[in-house]
């Protein structure tokens, strides 16, 4: 079984005040998205994300909601956008559509004939989700793909609107940060040094596009109403 363990996929639960919190990690982020952009990609003779050219790639995010998916490949797909989140109604339709996309294709011959075993990065990540629809005041889920990246969940300095910002700044010098050693070109491009980012809030942040400089989407309300990869990107 191929499983270098090069990083990791992360697991959030969005609690009952709409806070983005910790769940649960799954091994080698390769057997998920990766994984599911290269099946996906050789099934419809498309290079895919990960190796085509602008045009290959536009070709291949079109397939969602396409109606050249079939509904599991199409819900596993919508599953790896940056910004997508699952209602916690819903979780149990990505769970079941992991466990058979990962049953299907648990086998893959490289490009020089060496047939391996995928990690069973998909299957992990359904033993979080399922433990995490167990929970009646989780209002749902979310995913960073990949821990090399960064984190979308989280609130940063370059994520606050310039209001934000100003005031943050403000109350720094009320408090007399202006008195510390920090420079002041360095406060006002990156924050002050006590400056700590927080979970992405459903409540408070929607409609500040923080998350990748977008805004978050249900996966399943996408489905239901026929939205385009353009249209949620």
């Amino acid at each position: 079984m191929y499983d270098a363990h090069v990083s990791y996929c992360t697991i959030y639960a969005i609690d009952a005040a709409g806070d983005v919190l910790y769940a649960g990690t799954a091994k080698n982020n390769h057997g998920f998205a990766p994984h599911v952009w290269a099946v996906l990609a050789k099934k419809h003779a498309i290079r895919g994300p990960l190796f085509g050219g602008d045009e290959d790639q536009g070709r291949f995010w079109r397939l969602f909601n396409s109606g050249q998916l079939s509904e599991r490949d199409n819900i596993v797909l919508g599953a790896t956008y940056d910004r997508v989140f699952i209602a916690r109604v819903n979780v149990h339709r990505v769970v079941d559509a992991l466990r058979s996309f990962y049953e299907e294709n648990s086998w893959v011959t490289s490009h020089d004939g060496y047939r391996y075993q995928v990690v069973e990065t998909m299957l992990g990540v359904a033993r979080v989700l399922d433990e995490v629809a167990g929970d009646v005041t989780c209002r749902g889920v979310c995913f960073n793909l990949c821990s090399a990246n960064q984190n979308p969940w989280l609130v940063e300095w370059y994520t606050l609107t310039e209001t934000e910002r100003a005031e943050t700044i403000a109350q720094w010098r009320a408090e007399g940060g202006q008195d510390s050693d920090e420079d002041p070109e360095d406060v006002e491009e990156n924050g002050p040094a006590d400056f700590e980012a927080r979970p992405f809030n459903f409540d408070r942040d929607l409609g500040k596009k923080r998350v990748l400089s977008g805004e978050p989407w249900e996966l399943f309300d996408a489905i239901a109403n026929d939205k385009s990869h353009q249209e949620t990107a």
